[in-house]
């Protein structure tokens, strides 16, 4: 592999980490868009149709000048059609744009939490700690996982014998609150 398709490759590969942080979950919101937003363009276009064959049926019916206004309602159709095509077109790229913006805010902090964990399972030394950035969904979910993660880390360690003693003192302490809660 030459040096030119490697940095391509690197490139495509940057391109696509830095918009599509998790393509399956994205490609779908995105293909959900825009077979929504096709299926109502086809809908309307083909009630636009309908309207304008109905409408060429009643001016020759009517026993007007029938060519000019023929020519009158395919101007219109032309330029209803094209508004609606031009619109569609800007809505596509607006929605694919709004949606991998949104999904970077729920997708973004289940990247972390994956990277986060392989980060924990291979650490040896100090613990890192969790963090989503400002804006993210599930933003409560560090502080959560962090404490958990200090809990454990601080916990006494023991024989299992001695994680039944421990476990059984908290639930004999347990017990009058729980009896006070009824």
């Amino acid at each position: 592999m030459t040096e030119g398709n490697q940095t391509g490759t690197i490139a495509d590969r940057k391109f696509r980490n830095r918009f599509l942080i998790f393509p399956k979950f994205q490609l779908i919101l995105i293909g959900m868009n825009l077979v929504t937003m096709l299926l109502i363009a086809g809908i309307v276009w083909f009630q636009i149709n309908r309207a304008f064959s109905e409408l060429r049926v009643m001016g020759a019916a009517s026993g007007m000048e029938v060519e000019f206004y023929n020519k009158f309602l395919a101007f219109q159709s032309g330029t209803i059609e094209a508004y609606l095509f031009s619109g569609l077109f800007l809505g596509i790229i607006l929605s694919v744009a709004m949606t991998v913006a949104v999904s970077h805010r729920f997708a973004g902090p289940l990247v972390r939490l994956r990277g986060f964990f392989n980060q924990l399972k291979g650490c040896v030394g100090t613990t890192p700690r969790l963090s989503f950035r400002r804006g993210d969904f599930l933003s409560d979910l560090p502080p959560i996982i962090n404490e958990a993660i200090q809990h454990i880390e601080t916990r006494p360690r023991g024989t299992a014998k001695q994680a039944e003693n421990v476990q059984a003192e908290n639930v004999q302490a347990e017990a009058p609150r729980l009896r006070a809660v009824k």
